[in-house]
């Protein structure tokens, strides 16, 4: 099983042409975020946040569902950038941004003992991104988007004997998608 998925790695040259197509997907799915945000009524801010926040956490899934890592050298700057532009959110400040952020790492960590080990600290650290993101009042919309889309993408993959029951799946475009929900709305 091992040498069937080192045989399957990309190469160099079109692992870097990967990077640069997800690179270009997530800036154009984050401007449309921002876009449908400042249709809705948000403020500007709002909008432009939306639309950094949602392209990173798209990049982060593609990144995941592609390698099986989500990168600390991109969740980190992206969680410190959250705490820190918390005020200039117009409908969160610091401590719906914070107390989101614990509520979902903790969330995560909980589903992660409930699934015994079926979550990594990629998913945590992304958990807690998202609800950084997010806040503490949209953490529900993320969490139910997230859990239930996981759970539905898992059902669907054993059915179709794509993965075995003690297998995995990467949990990252869940999360991420949990999060975009919870942005547009």
């Amino acid at each position: 099983m091992r040498r069937q998925l080192a045989l399957a790695r990309p190469t160099t040259a079109s692992h870097a042409s990967g990077h640069t197509t997800h690179l270009v997907l997530a800036l154009m799915a984050g401007i449309a975020i921002g876009g449908r945000t400042s249709v809705s009524g948000s403020a500007l801010p709002d909008a432009v946040l939306s639309a950094g926040f949602g392209g990173t956490l798209i990049w982060l899934a593609m990144h995941d569902a592609v390698t099986r890592l989500i990168p600390n050298r991109v969740v980190y700057p992206a969680a410190v950038l959250a705490l820190a532009l918390a005020w200039a959110w117009d409908t969160r400040g610091p401590v719906e941004v914070i107390t989101g952020g614990t509520l979902a790492f903790g969330g995560i960590a909980a589903l992660g003992w409930l699934a015994r080990g079926g979550l990594g600290g990629g998913d945590l650290k992304m958990g807690m991104l998202v609800g950084l993101v997010v806040g503490y009042s949209n953490l529900p919309l993320a969490a139910a988007v997230t859990v239930l889309s996981g759970g539905v993408a898992a059902i669907a993959l054993l059915a179709a004997g794509r993965v075995a029951r003690s297998g995995s799946i990467a949990y990252a475009p869940f999360i991420a998608l949990g999060g975009v929900v919870a942005l547009l709305s």
